[in-house]
């Protein structure tokens, strides 16, 4: 299952990116919405087996493990935002069309 999480995640990455070859696969939407489906029940696989009856202890968990990526990812955007302050390159405009 692990595979076909990743393969979904390089399918929503390719999307944003807009790759023709990935864009045309089973989409962007799809991709996040079953990624998320099946990660939710490895979250309630993993509550069930590592922390029963123990809420705090794996949200610690899940907060310890996520959250330096998320600085680390917040640190890269505000350095390449800092690098390039007048978007030069159209990286941020992902949410804009044409």
């Amino acid at each position: 299952m692990g595979t076909v999480r990743f393969l979904l995640a390089a399918i929503v990455v390719g999307f944003h990116c807009q790759f023709g070859v990935i864009h045309q696969t089973i989409g962007g939407l799809a991709a996040v919405e079953v990624f998320y489906i099946i990660s939710g029940f490895y979250m309630a696989a993993a509550y069930e087996r590592h922390y029963p009856g123990r809420p705090a202890a794996f949200f610690a968990s899940r907060f310890a493990r996520l959250y330096p990526f998320y600085l680390a990812v917040l640190a890269a955007t505000f350095a390449l935002h800092l690098w390039n302050p007048a978007n030069e390159s159209g990286i941020f405009n992902s949410t804009q069309n044409g």
